[in-house]
């Protein structure tokens, strides 16, 4: 009996488009928690250039994910940030945090990850809350996550009070 070679096709084609997808990804870094604005271009180019990567940035394709800024969200919108090679990327997310401390007029509270998938995305937004409940359990922060893994941290800090 066997499939039908249309819906072959299009699992073939899904397949191929999703390869691309994932190979697009592994080059680039996200960050998160910049605020809007911040000029994104120049804080990321002194940033790659403290982590010694300016020559593996891709400049022109650096932008805000998504593109137009929703109305009904007040969020910062994520920042894409392509690489050359999947060994720059790793490298800027080894070095980023160092660098900058380095930049004071930088806000030092940005994160930054790697490029996900939607998948990777659901996880990662599962494992934040599963920490976030642990932590308001033992009224410290204790556990974070790393590349969709909730680590322990070897000395907790206490929460911070905003007054």
């Amino acid at each position: 009996m066997g499939c039908p070679p249309d819906l072959i096709i299009r699992h073939v084609n899904a397949a191929m488009l999703d390869r691309e997808i994932i190979e697009e990804k592994s080059k680039r870094a996200v960050f998160e928690k910049v605020p809007e604005n911040i000029d994104e271009k120049e804080v990321i180019k002194s940033i790659v250039e403290k982590c010694g990567l300016e020559n593996e940035l891709i400049e022109e394709d650096i932008h805000r994910h998504p593109r137009q800024k929703s109305e009904s969200n007040n969020k910062s919108r994520i920042i894409k940030i392509p690489f050359r090679t999947v060994k720059a990327r790793n490298t800027f997310l080894k070095t980023y945090r160092k660098a900058l401390k380095n930049l004071p007029n930088i806000p030092k509270f940005i994160s930054a990850r790697r490029d996900m998938t939607m998948s990777e995305l659901s996880i990662l937004y599962n494992l934040r809350s599963k920490a976030y409940a642990e932590n308001q359990k033992c009224g410290q922060y204790k556990y974070v996550v790393n590349d969709l893994s909730i680590k322990e941290l070897p000395n907790p800090k206490p929460f911070k009070t905003h007054t």
